[in-house]
């Protein structure tokens, strides 16, 4: 039997957003790279053929909806991200359904005051360590992770929730979850707590 060798893959959507470039090639790998914010993300006319990501993007400030509804989106490697002038990571991967993995860098989330929805409808990401998560700046964790299906364990006993006003929908219909460790939680300045 003759083998197989697979196609190297071609770009074929590209474009600049802001200071960034972005491709998306012919297997669904959807890159960012440069130094900058993007604004408005108009990459999201393509965001159902994306199926794998990779960051490298510094100065950042804000990753706001940077995979938003990117439904078939499955892995996202973040290692090349800097994250230290971040203060907005408010639905980061909203709607990505279909999201199994992460893989994170030296993260440095200091600056963040918005968390809102950043995993909201991620219904397919399994257990997850958020322990490198630096949340002492953070005053909104609303629909963090709303409607996902398949967590079982969350630990958030690292999470500094001394500036958190809005905790509303934070869990709500995660339904595969046994363990929730939220022992550290400081809920003094917390005004909603719905759902």
């Amino acid at each position: 039997d003759e083998e197989v060798v697979p196609e190297t893959a071609t770009i074929v959507h590209e474009g600049t957003c802001g200071d960034l470039y972005w491709t998306i090639d012919s297997n669904g790998l959807f890159k960012i790279e440069g130094t900058g914010d993007y604004g408005y993300t108009n990459w999201t006319a393509y965001s159902n053929k994306i199926y794998s990501a990779k960051v490298n993007v510094s100065g950042i400030t804000s990753t706001r909806n940077m995979f938003s509804h990117c439904k078939n989106l499955g892995r996202v490697d973040l290692t090349g991200l800097d994250t230290s002038l971040v203060t907005d990571m408010s639905g980061m991967f909203y709607m990505c359904t279909n999201l199994e993995k992460i893989t994170w860098g030296e993260m440095d989330t200091g600056r963040v005051t918005d968390m809102s929805e950043m995993y909201a409808l991620c219904q397919s990401l399994p257990d997850f360590d958020f322990s490198g998560f630096d949340t002492s700046q953070v005053t909104d964790m609303s629909m963090m992770f709303d409607h996902c299906y398949e967590l079982t364990n969350l630990d958030l006993s690292s999470f500094d929730t001394s500036k958190v006003t809005d905790m509303a929908r934070m869990c709500r219909e995660c339904h595969g979850l046994a363990n929730l460790n939220v022992s550290s939680f400081n809920t003094s300045k917390v005004t909603n707590m719905c759902y």
